[in-house]
């Protein structure tokens, strides 16, 4: 696993481990993790979600409250992000993995 693949996966379980933490936890390189909170906390309006970005494109989203992870290429078939996107399956739906073939 790449350096920002490994920090990417740490900013993510560190966002999951502290529900209060909010705004970009990593920026590295092409790569970004948010943390973004909507509605009243404490109540069941409340929702949050951890954003994995790559040059400024959604390519992940997961949903602690309900156990969700999305994943996303955005029209954007690169070896940078199937590499992404197998890091953050790896490290949360294991034995799971994107691969292409011509």
């Amino acid at each position: 696993m790449r350096k920002t693949e490994a920090r990417m996966i740490q900013a993510i379980r560190s966002a999951l481990s502290d529900s209060h933490k909010a705004g970009r936890l990593l920026k590295c390189g092409n790569t970004e993790v948010t943390v973004k909170h909507h509605g009243i906390g404490g109540t069941l309006s409340h929702h949050r979600h951890v954003e994995i970005l790559l040059h400024g494109h959604r390519i992940g989203l997961v949903e602690p409250g309900i156990m969700r992870i999305s994943l996303f290429d955005c029209g954007y078939r690169t070896s940078t992000t199937k590499s992404r996107l197998n890091a953050l399956l790896r490290a949360f739906v294991p034995g799971e993995g994107i691969s292409q073939t011509d």
